[in-house]
C-alpha cells in the first residue's frame, strides 16, 4: 500500500498536477501533498546530517547545494499548492532552518521568499504604523494570512540580525551597528502592531526577547546610549 501511495505521489509531481485536482480523492492522501512532504522530510534529514558534519564536508560538495535543493522544491510546488498551504510550509521550513542555525537559508529561501509577494520593500526603512500597514496589510490585520505575514517579518528580522552577528560579532563596522539599530526599530514597530492581537501573543514574546538580545549585544560593545529607547519600550 505504501509503495502504491508513493508511486501515485511521484506520478502526480512528474505530471505537474495541482493539489486541487485531488480534492475529494475518496479519503485517500492527496498525492501532491504527499510528494511534497516526502521531499521536505528528505531535505530536513539532509540538512541535519550536513550541520552535523559542518567542519568536514566533502570537498566535492558545492557550497550552494542546500540552497539549490530547497529552491528547486519551492519552484516545483508553488503553483501546485493552495496559497496558504505553500506559505505555511515556507514558514515551517524557515523555523526549522533557524533552529539549526542556517540563518542565511532561512532568510533568503523562506522568510524572504514569502515576502517577495509584497514587491521590493526595504523593511528596515519602514518607521511608521501607517507605512507598515500600507506595505504589508492594505486590507487590514484580520485577513486570512495576516498571522503568516507577521511571522515572516519577524523571522526575516531575526535571521538578518543573526547573519550580521556571524559576520561581525564584535560590531566593528559602522554598517553592522546601523543595521542592528534599524532592526531594533522595526522589531519594536512590529511588536507594537501585534500587541492587540491575542492570537499572536507568542510573536510579541519573541519580539521582546530579540529586542533585548540585540540591545545587550550592542551595549557590550559601547552602544548603550543608542539602545536605551528600545529597552524602555520593554518596560
Amino acid at each position: 500500500m505504501a509503495v502504491m501511495l508513493k508511486s501515485s505521489a511521484v506520478s502526480a509531481v512528474s505530471k505537474g498536477t495541482k493539489s486541487s485536482f485531488y480534492s475529494g480523492y475518496g479519503g485517500k492522501p492527496n498525492p501532491v501533498f504527499q510528494a511534497l512532504e516526502q521531499e521536505v522530510d528528505a531535505y530536513k534529514t539532509f540538512m541535519q546530517k550536513r550541520v552535523g558534519r559542518r567542519s568536514k564536508r566533502p570537498k566535492d560538495e558545492a557550497s550552494s547545494l542546500a540552497s539549490d535543493r530547497l529552491f528547486d522544491i519551492w519552484n516545483k510546488y508553488e503553483s501546485r499548492l493552495p496559497k496558504m498551504s505553500y506559505q505555511k510550509r515556507l514558514l515551517e521550513m524557515g523555523d526549522f532552518l533557524s533552529s539549526i542555525k542556517e540563518f542565511n537559508l532561512a532568510l533568503w529561501q523562506c522568510y524572504g521568499r514569502y515576502l517577495t509577494s509584497f514587491g521590493e520593500v526595504n523593511v528596515e526603512e519602514i518607521t511608521s504604523v501607517e507605512q507598515f500597514k500600507q506595505e504589508f496589510f492594505p486590507d487590514g490585520f484580520e485577513t486570512e494570512d495576516a498571522g503568516f505575514t507577521f511571522r515572516a517579518l519577524m523571522g526575516r528580522s531575526i535571521c538578518t540580525y543573526e547573519v550580521v552577528r556571524m559576520n561581525d560579532p564584535k560590531l566593528l563596522n559602522t554598517e553592522s551597528v546601523d543595521k542592528c539599530l534599524q532592526l531594533l526599530s522595526f522589531l519594536r514597530l512590529v511588536t507594537q502592531v501585534i500587541l492587540p492581537k491575542e492570537s499572536l501573543y507568542w510573536l510579541v514574546y519573541n519580539g521582546t526577547i530579540h529586542i533585548y538580545s540585540i540591545s545587550r549585544h550592542l551595549m557590550s560593545f559601547g552602544h548603550s546610549a543608542a539602545v536605551l529607547e528600545y529597552l524602555l519600550c520593554l518596560l
